[in-house]
């Protein structure tokens, strides 16, 4: 994968320069500013912009954001050459240019639309916001752009997403669902700079709620679902507040694209009806423009029709579960809205296949199966839990997972999802930040005691999946549930990401030993490797 910092040396005019005064406008304009003092500095010319002192070079416009920012980033900025700053406090550097705000937030989005030269306005643009599968919706509808693209002979779409952030040349592994405003802005001038024509966005909760992709406009704008999630001090306060933060879609949407079948769909149809026109996509309520039918699931396929142009056509997924019908049917509305052939629809989202979501790994002999998804919530552990019960009902069932620090509304439900369908539980670690692993486990473990279900806790994530092995049963087939890390490469341990082995490695690995015969070598060498949550 290419680094950040390998597409920052890369050489590509992403976008005109500007001089300093011209940022003080736009922000006059929109009514964010408050004052300014640049220090006769007005015409110098800005060369970059950043909230990340460490990414300041000589010419850059620093952003004080963050509600923990401090002092000692912006002198860190200063030192490395930063021409000036915006920020809503005056820090009192007395020779240099600062510009006074009453929202930083909202400044970032202005300032990073406006320093990048719009680049959303030059892109045709799908937003895609729900609980539950952003991710997925937005690999189908990729896999869709890039292959008609391709029968065009022309490059790929990009897109932003939690597994990456590619701007139809250069990819690099994401560290949010959605990127604050400024990286946003740089990826979309950077794929603007390419000649992508297309972007396909996922679309956080907090990226709505905190002004990350405002002064941004989508062509289509998706809502695939919605139930409680993310409520917690440091996300959302209430659902409400979760919701309206969703909704703001619509308002930066020229069609919205939504499920008729979902929880709230009324207040939903409400919103998006204020949109130029409105999508409507079902499984099981008559009446939307694109109705799935004749569904078939499998553990390993999805198949179902749907009428186009008045024929029945037939599609399949290699991905399970209703759930990924109503990813798939997103995307295919939208496309054949594009007016994109159904035969090129139907053959990329066949063999789309979404990194660290039901990704499985099947032993040679049949007897056991390792699936890794990101489910990180009761609603999205009993999706998958319930999924693998349906498909393999007298399969031995181990579920291995944990739950983020400071997010304690989730761990109710997914202690009881996972005890539902679980016959044994090994609780571990999961982005805990700084509580305790063992504080966390026992708070999930007193929810899973109403289920009856054993289970027990191992703070390292590896050893935590190791003992799930050792407790496979050796004459019944065994299905290890490994949740909640997906493909992600790190851990929040102590207010740090720290680097973690990706749970789909550790299962392949761990599935090569096995059908080699080689478990037990396998543990050993791993055993008293140190682990930065054994502390």
């Amino acid at each position: 994968m290419t680094t950040s910092q390998d597409i920052e040396n890369k050489k590509i005019k992403t976008h005109e320069l500007k001089v300093l005064a011209s940022y003080v406008d736009v922000l006059k304009e929109k009514g964010l500013l408050v004052r300014s003092d640049l220090k006769k500095r007005d015409q110098e010319v800005v060369l970059d912009i950043t909230y990340d002192s460490r990414n300041v070079t000589e010419g850059t416009l620093f952003l004080c954001k963050g509600r923990h920012f401090k002092k000692e980033f912006l002198e860190d900025a200063i030192s490395r050459g930063a021409l000036a700053y915006i920020a809503e406090d005056d820090y009192g550097i007395e020779d240099k240019p600062f510009i006074q705000v009453t929202d930083v937030r909202l400044a970032m989005s202005l300032i990073g639309d406006y320093h990048f030269d719009h680049p959303g306005q030059k892109l045709t643009m799908v937003g895609i916001t729900g609980t539950k599968g952003k991710t997925t919706t937005a690999f189908f509808m990729k896999a869709i752009l890039d292959a008609y693209l391709k029968s065009q002979g022309l490059g790929q779409a990009g897109i932003s997403s939690s597994v990456e952030y590619f701007d139809g040349v250069d990819g690099v592994d994401a560290t949010n669902t959605t990127p604050e405003a400024i990286e946003l802005q740089r990826v979309l001038a950077r794929a603007v700079a390419h000649g992508t024509q297309y972007m396909v966005l996922e679309i956080s909760s907090q990226a709505l709620k905190y002004n990350r992709v405002d002064y941004l406009d989508f062509d289509y704008g998706v809502f695939l679902n919605i139930v409680p999630d993310h409520i917690s001090p440091i996300e959302h306060p209430t659902f409400e507040d979760y919701f309206e933060a969703k909704l703001k879609l619509f308002s930066q949407s020229k069609v919205a694209v939504i499920n008729k079948d979902m929880d709230h769909y009324d207040r939903v149809l409400v919103e998006a009806k204020k949109c130029e026109r409105y999508l409507e996509f079902s499984i099981e309520k008559a009446g939307a423009e694109y109705q799935a039918k004749h569904t078939e699931y499998g553990l390993h396929t999805t198949r179902f029709t749907l009428d186009v142009d008045g024929k029945e056509e037939a599609f399949s997924l290699s991905i399970p579960g209703a759930f990924q019908i109503y990813d798939a049917l997103a995307a295919i509305s939208i496309a054949l809205d594009m007016g994109i052939p159904v035969e090129i629809i139907r053959e990329a989202i066949r063999p789309v296949r979404v990194p660290g979501r039901w990704e499985t790994f099947t032993s040679q002999d049949g007897l056991l199966t390792i699936i890794v998804d990101f489910a990180h919530s009761g609603f999205s552990i009993n999706t998958v839990l319930s999924l693998a019960r349906e498909f393999a009902p007298d399969d031995y069932l181990i579920s291995v997972f944990g739950a983020y620090g400071k997010v304690e509304s989730r761990r109710p439900d997914m202690g009881r999802a996972a005890g539902k369908y679980s016959d044994r539980i090994i609780l571990t670690s999961s982005n805990p930040d700084r509580e305790p692993v063992a504080k966390i486990n026992a708070e999930l473990g007193s929810y899973i005691d109403e289920t009856g279900t054993p289970y027990e806790s191992i703070a390292d994530r590896r050893k935590a999946f190791y003992r799930a092995l050792e407790l496979r049963k050796k004459d019944q087939r065994t299905i290890i549930c490994l949740l909640g890390q997906g493909s992600e490469t790190t851990q929040l341990i102590m207010g740090q990401y720290t680097p973690y082995p990706i749970d789909a490695v550790l299962a392949k690995e761990a599935m090569e030993a096995y059908d080699k015969g080689e478990l037990e070598e396998l543990f050993a060498k791993y055993k008293d490797l140190p682990s930065p949550l054994e502390i």
